[in-house]
């Protein structure tokens, strides 16, 4: 059971077995002893680990940001105008014709 046991201590690293690691040094460590001012650790980072300035938030690709005034062709067919009544604008309703030209929004009325 080598690496599975407390630096500090020797006893099982966890109730479950499966051993904390400290993430400075790396040794395996029971609950008592995981933080690093506990089991002796100097706070350095492991020589593999990102530094602080490396683990931010990194720059988008160029290609995968998009900004205002795109042109609709470079980002896909958008959808349709729509008009106040939910037809498409531009097209031609049959009925329309009949109504009176303020009756749709009569229709929107509560009362």
């Amino acid at each position: 059971m080598a690496g599975k046991s407390c630096v500090v201590c020797g006893s099982a690293a966890s109730s479950d077995g499966m051993p904390y690691r400290c993430a400075y040094c790396g040794d395996p460590v029971c609950p008592d002893h995981r933080l690093p001012e506990n089991h002796g650790c100097t706070g350095e980072r492991l020589a593999g680990d990102k530094t602080p300035e490396d683990r931010g938030p990194q720059p988008m690709d160029p290609e995968d940001v998009t900004t205002m005034g795109t042109a609709p062709e470079d980002i896909g067919q958008s959808s349709p105008d729509v008009a106040l009544d939910g037809s498409i604008a531009g097209e031609q309703s049959t009925d329309s014709e009949e109504e009176e030209p303020e009756s749709w929004w009569r229709r929107l009325l509560p009362w």
